[in-house]
């Protein structure tokens, strides 16, 4: 059916990468889109790779060799076996199921969803909103320590290391 099909696997996401890059932050949609369209075609492609695999036959299937740096004798091969098939199709299965979950919780470059900067992460980002749209918040427990209750922890991890430091040099 087609002689290259191992190769379309390979270079397909790669080349379809181009395009993806090229639309980025500009059309953050496009490049969304763009990217589900690639990881479906080498979806598809991996079926046809299933249907083109005969298990009865066994061993290596669908091989591709060429001489890749003649001077070096360096050759481009690939094949397949039962369980590379099985791994190919599944692989290109999540990835367009990493595809989907990644267009619905990464927003703009620089922005997450919440409004909140990208740098911002866990308990800093709740204290960073709350801090622009001018609220106090209440915190209970651990989170009440912030900044502090990090720097408590920081002098007792510093003040362990000391003991054992000092227990080590007394031979004990």
């Amino acid at each position: 059916m087609f002689n290259h099909l191992l190769s379309l696997l390979i270079w397909l996401p790669v080349v379809g990468a181009v395009p993806v890059l090229l639309a980025g932050a500009a059309r953050p949609n496009l490049a969304r889109w763009l990217s589900l369209l690639v990881a479906v075609l080498a979806f598809v492609a991996s079926l046809f790779l299933l249907l083109q695999y005969h298990p009865d036959a066994g061993g290596m299937q669908l091989t591709e060799s060429y001489l890749w740096i003649a001077s070096w004798s360096v050759h481009y091969g690939l094949a397949v076996d039962g369980i590379s098939v099985a791994l190919i199709v599944m692989t290109t299965f999540v990835g367009i199921l990493g595809v989907e979950q990644a267009r619905d919780h990464v927003g703009v470059r620089g922005v997450d969803r919440e409004g909140g900067s990208a740098r911002e992460t866990g308990r800093d980002r709740g204290r960073g909103t709350a801090r622009r749209r001018g609220h106090a918040r209440q915190v209970t427990g651990h989170a009440a320590e912030g900044v502090d209750g990090r720097a408590r922890d920081l002098q007792l991890q510093r003040a362990a290391a000391r003991d054992l430091t000092d227990r080590h040099r007394l031979g004990g």
